[in-house]
């Protein structure tokens, strides 16, 4: 009986062993997998008939208190490039991954020269980060995922908005309507919500003071608790350009505010708020500095440098920077160098893709190899102390051996054991 049990519990360590060693790996992946924000080369946008003769891309965190913030660090891309046609202008867009929020934050920290000129340029913007598969991504023509143009509903979508006068008072306004699937109703304050058939919400009456206004994207009868409602009829680009107003946030661009009304009539969600409006001035997605370049002609090389503030993502003890080249945008992307300057507050270098060379303690130099994968690196204020899953499946082997060798003990100590008796039996 005692060896059956011990060979039962045997077998289950085994097989908790074996799921250890096998998971080992995977958790491995996961605990280093994160979000990273994403910069790229620049690209032509209207003639790719130019050669690029050297970039050196320099990742300089010298200048900043890490002490402050998360690190961000000052990338400089510095292109030579060679037109052999005659001297033209071409137009050229820088893409990137961020937000209207954090462009605006380091609007200031945006340079573009050519020949030692300073480059005017616009910023353009596209689909939002969630919405682009960044691994298959046709990178050779980002500026397809751009908008070419403001979003407009078509003149015949109508909707309304309903407004509520009520005594107040500390209690709930019940509200009920017969709904449909296909509603969508927009608040024009917080509300806690409760959908049912018909559906029901209820309005904080002292807070709203006295009046409440939403919207329903068609006509609908409301039964009140108590008070009374009037409703006017609107147009969907009335009530985007009546929410954008009313909100007076000017420096927003009114484009998005459509294109946030447009993804939640696209949506399953019925309700939304007209502070959530906002949120797509915070969203993450594709965008792209545009310029012209004057190059000038007959094999003259043209210095093109574009300066700008990156910041990271943050993975536990590390944070995290990629970075793609666009060599293939262009008519040929000659050699290309990497260099990367430290700060002492994180002067720890991990995970880089390339084969680094040190300057010295807080300086390195890399040689980019024209492929298609990106230039990823991260950089910590501490140095690597995570077991490597090598070191951990040597370990779990060496523990399962351990266990399988006191096992093995236990039971042909057990075993001799009962012999002994039997014999004396």
């Amino acid at each position: 009986m005692i060896r059956a049990n011990l060979n039962k519990i045997l077998q289950l360590l085994i097989i908790l062993f074996g799921c250890l060693f096998f998971s080992s790996s995977s958790l491995s992946a996961l605990e280093s997998d994160s979000e990273i924000f994403y910069h790229f080369d620049i690209i032509p946008i209207t003639d790719h008939n130019v050669h690029v003769v050297s970039e050196e891309l320099i990742f300089d965190f010298r200048h900043y208190d890490f002490k402050v913030s998360q690190p961000s660090c000052i990338i400089n891309a510095n292109y030579k490039m060679l037109n052999s046609d005659a001297t033209k202008t071409i137009k050229v867009g820088f893409p990137f991954i961020s937000s209207f929020d954090r462009v605006t934050q380091n609007q200031n920290h945006i340079s573009i020269k050519a020949n030692n000129e300073d480059i005017a340029y616009e910023l353009a913007y596209g689909v939002r980060y969630s919405e682009l598969d960044i691994t298959n991504l046709n990178l050779i023509n980002p500026y397809s995922y751009i908008y070419h143009e403001d979003l407009k509903f078509p003149d015949d979508l109508k909707g309304f908005i309903y407004k509520l006068n009520f005594d107040s008072g500390d209690y709930n306004i019940r509200v009920s309507y017969n709904n449909q699937k296909q509603d969508k109703i927009v608040f024009h304050t917080y509300q806690e919500l409760t959908s049912q058939t018909p559906a029901v919400f209820y309005l904080d009456a002292k807070n709203v003071l006295n009046e409440y206004e939403f919207f329903i994207n068609r006509d609908v009868n409301l039964i009140l608790s108590q008070g009374e409602y009037t409703k006017e009829e609107i147009s969907f680009n009335d009530y985007v350009e009546y929410i954008y107003q009313k909100d007076n946030r000017n420096y927003i661009p009114k484009d998005l505010y459509y294109r946030y009304f447009y993804h939640f009539l696209e949506s399953d969600a019925i309700f939304t708020n007209r502070y959530l409006f906002q949120k797509e001035y915070n969203e993450e997605r594709l965008m792209m500095y545009l310029f012209d370049l004057n190059m000038r002609g007959n094999n003259n090389i043209n210095d093109v440098i574009i300066s700008y503030e990156a910041y990271p993502s943050y993975a536990k003890t590390s944070y995290n920077y990629k970075y793609l080249p666009l060599t293939d945008s262009w008519n040929s992307f000659g050699e290309m160098k990497v260099k990367i300057f430290l700060n002492l507050e994180a002067p720890y270098l991990r995970d880089a893709n390339l084969s680094l060379s040190k300057i010295d303690d807080l300086h390195y130099e890399a040689q980019y190899l024209l492929t298609d994968s990106y230039i990823t690196f991260s950089i910590a204020s501490e140095p690597l102390t995570k077991i490597s899953d090598l070191e951990i499946k040597i370990g779990l082997i060496i523990l399962g051996a351990e266990i399988i060798v006191i096992f093995g003990a236990i039971l042909a100590f057990t075993g001799a054991k009962k012999r002994k008796k039997m014999k004396r039996i």
